[in-house]
């Protein structure tokens, strides 16, 4: 009875704390809702109110995700921003399909010893010295992710550094080679992220809110997405590698790598599981790259290469595994800040968020407002960290684009690569994963300073970057 109790009394603490941030969130819901607002629509007001409440749900964790994700589609509809059958028209053109389709393909890595096989052979030519370890597992991090979405990748290569890092004697907590191995994964695994809009779940939710904001004017195709996304992305990696082995003064002395070839004669040859998934990662990137070309879209491959994964004596998973190790609660997300984007479009939202923006501004330079969009990017991802503040924003920064008379894609892609390479808000599921899988080598305390310096780095690269490489992928 005693346990009983404590139990209950931890239960109540925690209710107690879940429920005044809770409140807060319906406050904010409420003055939003009946404060008068100067040009605004009234239905506009109405997604406004519900956009200031799940970012306060949103950062304060006052929910468990689902229960917001459910909540939050409720009031899309019971205030009418979205008319039920219009707002599931939208979650069907979602990246709900193929945010499940590439985890499910993801999942296959861990059947197999591609990602540790990769990563050693790499390491074996590359690694030479601690500078060119860091370098080689940043490459890995960057193909890996590039292929498949990010955490599986990630986690993947985790085991890899911490075998490493064992035999060279290196202790948790206090090694900076550590340190530099597991953020460095980390920040190439963001470079990764951008290559494809294959590459993770945000690239698709960032795709489907450029053409659902656009009308489809706008879209971008696999191709343009990669030639914009494979080059910034490695871009990110050099200056970053060349930072993070100054900031944690990682030596340049020769390392015995012996054990790298004692680690690949343990994975022993190529078995038929894993020459199978390496040949269905190719076709699904192949598939992706020409499909548009015979009318098959993303989502319609991603379910293809699913089934595939799914076949008996051919692929490397079941239904049950998909089930059991599928974040729903992430693919219900990305699928609800989709639909609540075309909402914020067509309510007006997003004309009226963009005044807010550049209404002071009278310029119509292409240059200045891809420079505004890159701050209100920073901005916006310390706010809603992740995806879910380029979705949102995206109608906004698509109204500014085409009033000022762009209606191309490149300001839309802006936003999003800027939030998705940002480092400024560290609390991301992929600092959480490798955190908790690195063996106590990287803490929170050991990135958040370097994070606000390369995003910095970054920025200054990324400015003349995309402004040159935009036109060459025809986004602008």
């Amino acid at each position: 009875m005693e346990e009983q109790n404590k139990i209950l009394s931890l239960s109540e603490s925690i209710t107690k704390k879940q429920l005044i941030w809770f409140l807060v969130s319906v406050a904010v819901y409420v003055l939003i809702r009946i404060l008068p607002i100067p040009g605004i629509e009234p239905m506009a007001q109405r997604a406004l109110a519900i956009l200031g409440w799940i970012i306060v749900v949103l950062l304060t964790n006052c929910l468990p995700v689902m229960l917001t994700n459910l909540i939050f589609a409720a009031l899309i509809i019971l205030t009418g921003v979205m008319p039920q059958v219009e707002f599931l028209q939208a979650f069907g053109t979602s990246p709900f399909f193929i945010v499940l389709a590439l985890g499910a393909v993801g999942m296959g890595m861990t059947r197999t010893k591609f990602g540790p096989r990769l990563a050693y052979i790499l390491i074996k030519y590359i690694g030479k010295t601690p500078r060119l370890l860091v370098l080689a597992i940043m490459i890995v991090g960057f193909i890996i992710v590039a292929l498949i979405v990010n955490i599986p990748a990630l986690l993947a290569i985790c085991p890899v550094i911490l075998a490493i890092l064992k035999e060279l004697g290196e202790k948790p907590g206090e090694s900076n080679l550590g340190k530099a191995l597991f953020l460095g994964l980390v920040w190439s695994g963001a470079g990764g992220g951008l290559a494809f809009i294959s590459s993770s779940a945000t690239a698709a939710a960032a795709a489907a809110a450029i053409e659902e904001a656009s009308g489809g004017i706008a879209a971008v195709s696999y191709a343009q997405w990669a030639k914009f996304g494979v080059p910034i992305g490695l871009l990110m990696v050099i200056p970053a590698w060349i930072f993070l082995c100054a900031w944690f003064k990682i030596g340049n002395e020769k390392l015995d790598m012996s054990m790298i070839d004692d680690k690949l004669k343990s994975l022993g040859k190529m078995d038929a599981a894993e020459i199978r998934y390496i040949l269905i990662l190719v076709a699904m990137i192949a598939f992706f790259w020409v499909g548009s070309n015979f009318g098959i879209n993303p989502p319609t491959v991603g379910l293809i290469f699913m089934a595939i994964m799914l076949l008996p004596k051919i692929g490397l998973i079941t239904f049950d595994e998909v089930v059991n190790n599928t974040n729903w609660a992430m693919c219900f997300q990305m699928a609800f800040f989709m639909a609540f984007a075309s909402g914020i479009s067509k309510t007006g939202l997003g004309t009226w968020m963009a005044n807010l923006f550049f209404g002071g501004l009278d310029t119509n330079n292409l240059f200045v407002l891809f420079l505004i969009t890159i701050l209100i990017a920073h901005v916006g991802n310390i706010i809603v960290p992740g995806a879910g503040a380029a979705v949102m924003l995206i109608p906004s920064i698509w109204a500014i684009s085409q009033g000022a008379g762009y209606s191309f894609a490149f300001l839309p892609m802006v936003m999003f690569h800027t939030v998705n390479w940002t480092q400024l808000q560290p609390i991301q599921p992929q600092y959480l994963v490798v955190s908790a899988n690195s063996g106590g080598y990287l803490n929170i305390k050991d990135f958040a300073v370097p994070n606000v310096i390369v995003t910095i780095i970054w920025t200054i690269i990324f400015i003349p970057a995309a402004w040159f490489i935009g036109g060459w992928a025809g986004l602008m």
